[in-house]
Formats: structure tokens, sequence, C-alpha cells
């Protein structure tokens, strides 16, 4: 167990490494692109394996799995990929438009909001002024705001699974990572520091 959490702290560690000043051909992107899928495999299968542990028997997972869960958690929350490596994450690897949420929300009030090619229209019930954040939701599509956490959005469906886990303190964690999914489409405001 302990040699899994020593590997799974130094995917973490590459997988952060890839900062905002990077450049797409530097080493520590190389070794992000490489790292980021399998540390999310791993994490993806240990969260549901315990998700199927304490659904069979609830409250009887053990401690130390449950500190291992939580640190995995915690990691996911805190990680920062760098942008290319976050779309790669959440689109598959698929090009994915990376307008800024601004330039969008100006393209969205010029032409108006439309699926298929037909305009819906101006939600009458919207106010930005009520909904800060929410440039993307008027125009019925979400978007990701800060292109960082695509692991959280690839991850989303284990952490709705996640929702009734018996014990405090994991159900704390997804919580926060739920919030910061919400930050991410621009649905939440951010945490206060």
């Amino acid at each position: 167990v302990r040699l899994m959490h020593d590997c799974l702290k130094g995917l973490f560690r590459l997988c952060n490494q890839g900062g905002f000043k990077e450049t797409r051909h530097s080493c520590f992107m190389h070794i992000g692109t490489l790292a980021a899928p399998t540390l999310l495999g791993q994490c993806e299968t240990l969260l549901h394996k315990y998700i199927q542990e304490e659904r069979k028997a609830p409250g009887q997972v053990s401690d130390s799995v449950k500190a291992e869960i939580n640190f995995v958690l915690l990691e996911l929350a805190n990680l920062h990929l760098h942008p290319i490596i976050s779309q790669e994450i959440y689109t598959f690897g698929k090009p994915y438009n990376l307008t800024p949420p601004e330039k969008q929300h100006a393209e969205q009030q010029e032409n108006g909001p439309s699926i298929g090619g037909e305009s819906m229209g101006k939600d009458p019930h919207f106010s930005p002024q009520e909904h800060p954040g929410r440039s993307d939701v008027a125009g019925g599509k979400l978007a990701p705001q800060t292109n960082n956490r695509g692991h959280l959005l690839r991850l989303y469906p284990v952490f709705c699974d996640c929702i009734a886990i018996e014990d405090k303190g994991i159900r704390q964690t997804i919580v926060r990572i739920m919030k910061l999914v919400g930050v991410e489409f621009g649905i939440a405001t951010p945490p206060p520091i």
C-alpha cells in the first residue's frame, strides 16, 4: 500500500509540473502529457473499487483504504494541469475551442444562442448581474472556464457515484470537488482563499 501511495504521489507531482510558462515542447509538458492519463486511470480504478466496497458493506471499509481514497481526492482537488494537458484529458485528445469565455460571451450577445443553427432567442429570465460568472450558461453551452482542471471534468461521473458514500470526510472532499467543477464550468464562484 505504501509503495502505491508513493507512486501516486509521484504521478501527481509530475502532472502538476507543467505550469503555464511551459511550452508545448518542454520536458515537463512531455512528461505531464504521458503521466496524466496513467494517473487518471489509476485514480478512477481506485475510486470505482472503493465505491463497490462501500456499497457491499457500508461503513465497513478499512481506515487505510479510506485514507488512501481521501488522499487521492484531495490531490485531484489541488491538481492544476497545464491548459494543453487539461484540454487533452477533458476532450480525450480531440480539439476543443479554447476561446476565452469573455470573447465567447461577446459573440453570443451579438448572435444570440442557437441549437443546430436555429436561434433560440435570448433568455428573458437570465440576468448576468444575478448570476456572475455564468456567461456560458446563458447561451445554453457549458464550457470549461479555467482550462486547467480537465481531470475533474473527466472524472465527474465517478464523483457523482461517490455522493452517497457514508464516510463524512470523503463526502466533504467530494462536495469540495463538485464545487470546483462548478467553478470550472463558470456556474459557481471560486471559494475564498
